[in-house]
């Protein structure tokens, strides 16, 4: 089993559009990595699950993938390619993983994780 930390709810949907059984998820709420998290993520890798990053491709998502990586060496971040995960909104663009195709989602997780295909 595979895990993915994400930001949120709508990253978790997203994904699972592509590939509904397979991955469990740690939602971080936002990009609040709390000590329940980094446990959560503790015990994850002490039972030998595989664990990757996939948080925004922002200036949020790359410092709390930079807090995670710095408590958990291990642990690799899926780059999101900013082009890819952005929206027009009224004040600009916005950037997320809900943002992405369905199609790009496939491509990264193919490329990251070997039953995906």
């Amino acid at each position: 089993m595979v895990c993915l930390i994400v930001e949120g709810k709508n990253d978790v949907k997203k994904i699972k559009e592509v590939f509904n059984v397979g991955i469990d998820f740690i939602m971080l709420d936002g990009v609040n990595f709390s000590i329940a998290k980094s446990n959560e993520i503790q015990t994850l890798l002490e039972n030998n699950k595989t664990v990757f990053i996939m948080t925004d491709p922002d200036k949020a998502g790359d410092s709390v993938a930079a807090l995670i990586q710095k408590r958990f060496p291990t642990i690799k971040r899926i780059s999101v390619i900013p082009e890819k995960a952005r929206i027009l909104k009224a004040k600009g663009y916005k950037y997320g993983v809900e943002y992405c195709s369905r199609k790009y989602i496939h491509s990264l997780l193919f490329k990251h994780l070997d039953w995906a295909n």
